[in-house]
């Protein structure tokens, strides 16, 4: 049985997206929100219950990886994603 594979977002498409949102009032934190789940590939639930503290170190600087703690991940697993630069 072949399985379906998922439909792919083409750089237009990814740029469609950002022009849409770059119009919203919140187009920097929604853009950021988008280019996690696309380059970290992040799920929706996880980049809604990110917090500062999964990708900022004591400092306040962006650190090399991003921490999905159990309580956001899928089945209760924290995990270690590293940062894109497209992200830093």
């Amino acid at each position: 049985m072949a399985t379906k594979r998922a439909n792919t977002l083409t750089n237009s498409d990814v740029q469609k997206v950002i022009d849409c949102i770059s119009k919203r009032p919140t187009a920097v934190e929604d853009e950021l929100k988008f280019k996690l789940t696309l380059l970290a590939g992040l799920r929706v639930s996880e980049v809604a219950k990110l917090t500062t503290d999964a990708f900022l170190d004591a400092n306040g600087n962006i650190k090399k990886n991003l921490t999905i703690f159990a309580h956001v991940g899928k089945k209760g697993v924290e995990r270690e994603i590293p940062i894109h630069p497209q992200l830093r």
